[in-house]
């Protein structure tokens, strides 16, 4: 039966855009050095991840109890209920969505099941990193710039919501840039649904906006004006930004990113300036995160010295900016920093010797390989993690040890009141909520500015501010992170020491419970007291 010109065109086209379809997907498929170099990659970084949790100064605790609350009593905190202190105290928890997927996976593993997630999804993350700077400058190329950026992305090692934060930053840049190469728009049309996930996660979820916006703002600069495609990004834009209303605290949670430093009376350390952090504190990531950003300022300068003006170029030299003036400003940004700057590099990398690299491919997959393998051969070892401050005993889950002062504390009955300092809250309210609520906790957002300047810093500093606590809250028991390196917090312990109205029972390697001398503790005081010879002062 013959068919009409119609049918033959229908057929045709069909078999064309079946075609098509083959030859996408291929196209997304790594080549095989693309592949081993990436899981290369992947094995270095990971080398960094695979750490034991000091659950004593993480924030863990807390969020692991958040999710537990979720999950048994649905309960999302709208109150600083973990602490007695300032009990009815207003805050956002604008990361619960994340604190209920981290107590899933430890209600699956325990803790190394939360801490496998955390690899997985920070794995993720450089894995859609290292294919999109591969599928820019080669694989060769790519392998190089990763390897610049890893120890940037092991200065955030401690498993927390932000993680999710650098993986869907990531998957927005991806699916903008694919939707500015082919201008389908269905490339868009998931980023309010990822939306409504992350401003539930954590609070950086403003960077999915500021990234529309930022490829919104290129293309009004396109001549002549691109209508449809510029009116795509803003309905996106519109819709994402709706999509951020989709929490529990509605506007109030939406605007959490903006509001949130109105009220912190605690000065951490990772939310200071680099050129601060570094008078204060040794890590090599200071020199590191210089040198890199150096190295992104160069690729541009030569990208526009060799290129021109490129309208490609204006949404990437944009969020070059903001990543630069986000790791000046505070060192818990090297990581997106480093994300990032993986895939400006290798893009300007491309734009300037796109040619002379492709005629090189091979030869520069082997020798990124190969200088691959020289630096990630110590890390296997753990030689270059313990340069880093925040590098712990390798392995998986727990430290050894870690619940023992819990422990200790609940096998002997031991009460509050506590008084207790900002780093452990978290391990406290995990192991201890809610028969014991917290003096303190590591959220400067939960408390009253005035708590920490009226309260928290000064009865750790002057004996009439510790007696006239002592008199308000009548605390039962100190339970203290003895690492703490505050001089306020030196300044405490050795008083308490010092101070015969109180008896140390407990010690670890992180951990020190005093108990009040009374009738309440006098068993326990008696048969675990610890003699001051036990302690020495190194420095006062």
């Amino acid at each position: 039966m013959k068919m009409s010109n119609f049918e033959t065109r229908r057929r045709y086209d069909r078999v064309k855009n079946m075609r098509a379809r083959l030859i996408t997907a291929h196209a997304l498929l790594p080549s095989l050095p693309t592949l081993i170099l990436g899981v290369l990659a992947l094995i270095f970084y990971g080398s960094f991840l695979v750490h034991r949790i000091d659950l004593t100064i993480a924030d863990l605790g807390r969020h692991l109890q958040n999710g537990r609350l979720a999950v048994e009593q649905h309960t999302i905190p709208a109150t600083n209920f973990y602490s007695y202190t300032e009990p009815d105290y207003p805050v956002t928890t604008h990361h619960w969505a994340s604190g209920l997927l981290f107590f899933l996976a430890w209600k699956a593993g325990g803790f190394t099941g939360t801490h496998l997630l955390f690899i997985a999804i920070s794995l993720a993350t450089l894995a859609i990193v290292f294919g999109m700077a591969a599928t820019a400058a080669g694989s060769g190329p790519a392998t190089l710039v990763t390897a610049l950026a890893v120890p940037l992305l092991a200065e955030r090692t401690e498993i927390r919501p932000e993680a999710i934060s650098y993986l869907f930053a990531v998957v927005f840049f991806l699916l903008l840039t694919r939707f500015e190469r082919t201008r389908d728009w269905r490339w868009l049309a998931v980023l309010p649904l990822v939306q409504a996930l992350w401003v539930n996660m954590h609070i950086y979820f403003f960077l999915g906006p500021v990234l529309i916006a930022i490829f919104f703002a290129a293309s009004l600069f396109v001549q002549p004006l691109d209508r449809k495609h510029t009116i795509v990004l803003a309905y996106t834009a519109l819709a994402t930004a709706v999509a951020s209303l989709l929490n529990p605290f509605f506007l109030k949670g939406a605007l959490a990113p903006f509001t949130i430093f109105e009220n912190y009376g605690y000065r951490i350390a990772e939310n200071q300036p680099v050129w601060f952090v570094e008078t204060i504190m040794q890590n090599p990531n200071f020199t590191i995160f210089k040198i890199l950003f150096g190295v992104l300022i160069a690729s541009f300068i030569v990208r526009v010295w060799m290129r021109g003006k490129e309208r490609e170029m204006l949404p990437l030299a944009a969020i070059g900016i903001m990543i630069s003036v986000l790791g000046w400003m505070a060192t818990r940004n090297f990581a997106l920093f480093g994300f990032f700057f993986v895939i400006l590099v290798a893009s300007n990398i491309a734009a300037c010797a796109g040619p002379w690299l492709a005629a090189r491919r091979k030869t520069l997959a082997v020798t990124g390989g190969v200088i691959l393998t020289l630096i990630m051969v110590p890390a296997l070892f753990g030689q270059w993690q313990k340069y880093f401050p925040h590098w712990k005993e390798p392995g998986l889950g727990l430290e050894q040890g870690s619940g023992d002062a819990a422990a200790f504390f609940r096998a002997h009955g031991l009460q509050g009141p506590l008084f207790n300092n900002y780093d452990i809250g978290g391990y406290l309210i995990w192991h201890l909520y809610p028969q014991e609520k917290v003096f303190v906790d590591n959220r400067p957002e939960a408390y009253p500015a005035a708590f920490f300047a009226e309260h928290y810093i000064p009865l750790q500093e002057r004996d009439d501010a510790w007696q006239k606590a002592l008199a308000q809250w009548q605390f039962n028991a100190i339970f203290f992170s003895h690492r703490d390196a505050t001089p306020w917090a030196q300044q405490f312990l050795i008083a308490r020491v010092q101070d015969p109205a109180w008896a140390p029972v407990y010690a670890d390697s992180g951990t020190i419970i005093f108990l009040r001398r009374n009738e309440q503790n006098n068993d326990v005081i008696d048969r675990f007291e610890m003699p001051q010879s036990a302690f020495r002062i190194i420095k006062q």
